[in-house]
């Protein structure tokens, strides 16, 4: 098998780190889908998500996960999944009873977002203005500021960050859901056809086996 440079971030309870070392439902998949290729495990490593988005465009031999397979996206990567279903939103907070009827009702608030996510991205396309953060938990304290009036990202990292920050995602509330797409393993557009294929077969593998069930029940997803 090529050297491939594998790049997650940390985004529980998909991939996280624990005593320095990758875990999480998309990394125990990764490596039961390497036992059943008959590979040897590989180092994978935690960098934040905008390193690993720009890597994976310009390095021939990356890839990254867990990442969002959407329409903006379909093109400009090769593509091994799903891993699991995801969900894009645009969310305030509860207590200010925000309302959108539309996509086009999202251009009357100030949202924030984070650089190169599904989320922003969609919202950008869409042609709806976002504010970049540097991380989530600071658009956070922006909405509680009142600096912006909601923010747009996928579930799990919401709830990752909230959690992070010892509050309670009953704090929060959707104000539109952008899309419901899955989360994928993303190479680089030059892996030959031919890994992807190998990859896809026994990723499909996993899925339909017991220990998939098993990582699902025991990440709590």
């Amino acid at each position: 098998m090529e050297d491939l440079v594998y790049l997650t971030e940390d985004l529980p309870p998909l991939s996280f780190a624990v005593n320095g070392e990758a875990t999480g439902l998309a990394v125990d998949v990764l490596r039961l889908v390497w036992q059943r290729m008959g590979e040897k495990a590989q180092p994978i490593r935690i960098v934040p998500w905008v390193r690993a988005y720009y890597t994976l465009r310009e390095e021939k031999h990356a890839v990254i996960f867990s990442t969002y397979r959407t329409a903006e996206r379909e093109t400009q990567f090769r593509w091994v999944g799903p891993i699991i279903e995801g969900e894009l939103a645009v969310y305030a907070l509860r207590a200010r009873a925000l309302r959108a009827e539309s996509l086009k009702d999202l251009a009357t608030y100030r949202i924030a977002g984070l650089r190169d996510t599904a989320a922003t991205i969609k919202l950008e396309r869409a042609g709806i203005p976002v504010m970049i953060a540097s991380k989530l938990e600071n658009a956070l304290k922006m909405m509680d500021s009142g600096r912006i009036e909601a923010l747009t990202t996928d579930r799990f990292r919401l709830r990752a960050t909230l959690r992070d920050m010892g509050r309670p995602f009953s704090d929060i509330t959707e104000l539109w859901v952008l899309s419901r797409d899955s989360l994928f393993y993303a190479f680089n557009k030059e892996t030959s056809p031919e890994l992807i294929r190998r990859f896809q077969e026994a990723l499909d593998g996993v899925r339909r086996s017991p220990e998939y069930k098993n990582l699902l029940n025991y990440y709590g997803i």
